[in-house]
């Protein structure tokens, strides 16, 4: 049997919308609450629109072998669910759905036991589903069919480029986090890094100061000064301080300096601190600006696929689920 492109647009967006219902329902007996699973925000699933599309197109003539419409429905819809899930991750690299976790998996896209769903949904879909849809399209008036047609293909184009501009700035946040987290690691290695070389040469600088000769003579001189006073003779320390006056007051300004050149270098030290310690906060700054940003497309999509990876930022990927998905829905949902 041929069919008009009319026939087939209006296949597409039935099978889609019923797929996107099935979604629905499986989803909420097995996590016991709704979830608008799909990429699209609108209720449709467009692979189910495409795998209906391609079992009517080329299953027809086999429909009534059991056995090889089941193996054509598997392949058909397994190699469409393969090649969305890679080419998603390729150009978002982001894993939307995974399989990994279970037998007879290819790459995590496909695996057996959904294999086989899609070769049941077939079947049924050829022997009971097509030809009651098949039948209100055909007998659906040219005006008002097209027209409907045409209001929902609009909708579900503007759907697609607002999920696909989602979907983009979403991974580009995403990205932009972890840059910044990044940063902040940085940063905060260069404080670390800062105060320990502070620590260590303003040890070393103490003790070049206490072992300066100056500083030992004049020590040891103040130390003579205090035993004079200690045994209060004063004609002692009046000749003491009348002989060696001067000296004490040199030894008194060369510690001094020492003393300064000391603070200077304490000094330009916490000027670095301080200084990454300005860039540390402005950093963290934006970074709570960027994964704390309430977007609802975002939080949409983050509950349509409680299990999406992503190998290079799933830590940040985590903390934005966290900021945009109260705790309780996500303990609910079983996030991973």
């Amino acid at each position: 049997m041929e069919y008009s492109v009319y026939q087939l647009l209006w296949l597409f967006l039935i099978y889609a919308f019923l797929g996107w219902c099935c979604e629905i329902g499986f989803c909420g007996i097995a996590e016991g609450h709704f979830v608008n699973r799909g990429f699209m925000s609108g209720p449709w699933c467009p692979i189910y629109g495409f795998g209906g599309v391609l079992i009517v197109v080329c299953l027809t003539p086999i429909e009534n072998n059991y056995v090889l419409l089941f193996l054509g429905a598997m392949l058909l819809c397994s190699a469409i669910e393969l090649v969305t899930g890679w080419a998603m991750e390729k150009i978002y690299h982001t894993r939307w759905w995974d399989y990994s976790d279970k037998k007879f998996n290819i790459g995590g896209y496909i695996c057996l036991q959904f294999s086989i769903l899609w070769g049941c949904f077939g079947i049924f879909l050829m022997k009971l589903l097509h030809p009651f849809v098949f039948g209100i399209v055909r007998h659906l008036s040219n005006v008002i069919g097209i027209s409907v047609l045409i209001f929902l293909g609009a909708v579900f184009v503007a759907d697609l480029v607002i999920t696909l501009l989602t979907a983009k700035n979403m991974i580009d946040r995403i990205k932009k986090a972890d840059e910044l987290s990044e940063k902040i690691k940085d940063v905060t290695e260069k404080i670390a890094r800062n105060i320990y070389t502070m620590a260590v040469r303003l040890d070393t600088a103490g003790k070049e100061i206490y072992n300066n000769e100056d500083v030992q003579e004049f020590i040891e001189k103040t130390q003579t000064v205090n035993r004079v006073r200690q045994k209060r003779i004063d004609w002692q320390i009046a000749e003491f301080r009348a002989a060696h006056e001067d000296e004490l007051e040199e030894f008194a300004e060369r510690v001094e300096a020492i003393k300064k050149k000391y603070k200077e270098l304490e000094n330009e030290h916490d000027e670095d601190i301080n200084e990454l310690k300005e860039k540390l906060s402005a950093l963290k700054e934006k970074y709570g600006i960027t994964i704390n940003k309430k977007n609802i497309f975002q939080k949409r999509m983050l509950n349509a696929f409680p299990h999406m990876k992503d190998k290079k930022h799933q830590e940040t990927l985590k903390k934005l689920r966290e900021t945009q998905i109260k705790k309780k829905d996500r303990e609910s949902k079983n996030y991973k």
